[in-house]
């Protein structure tokens, strides 16, 4: 069972944020209790910095699971496996 309809593609999440964060002239923004409000182009590195953390958790997933299963021949499902975990981490970050 695919949970596409689900899962946030990385644009989709980008755009989320643009959509919430809006168009800001470069000055600092405070909200009404004076406390500093996070720059789109913070929010967008935070994004970038966290799509890199899912490729580098991605890598370490797949040696993991062979090295956990190295007996058995799991090559064939590695990919579906991993595809399962990055749709379910993608629901959870999206």
């Amino acid at each position: 069972m695919y949970l596409d309809y689900l899962v946030p593609s990385w644009h989709e999440i980008e755009s989320r944020v643009i959509a919430m964060v809006g168009y800001q002239s470069g000055g600092q923004f405070r909200t009404s209790l004076n406390e500093e409000v996070a720059s789109l182009g913070l929010n967008l590195r935070r994004i970038e910095a966290v799509r890199t953390a899912f490729y580098h958790a991605e890598w370490q997933a797949a040696h993991m699971l062979r090295q956990r299963f190295a007996d058995l021949d799991i090559n064939s499902i590695v990919d579906e496996l991993l595809m399962v975990v990055r749709q379910m981490a993608m629901i959870v970050a999206g």
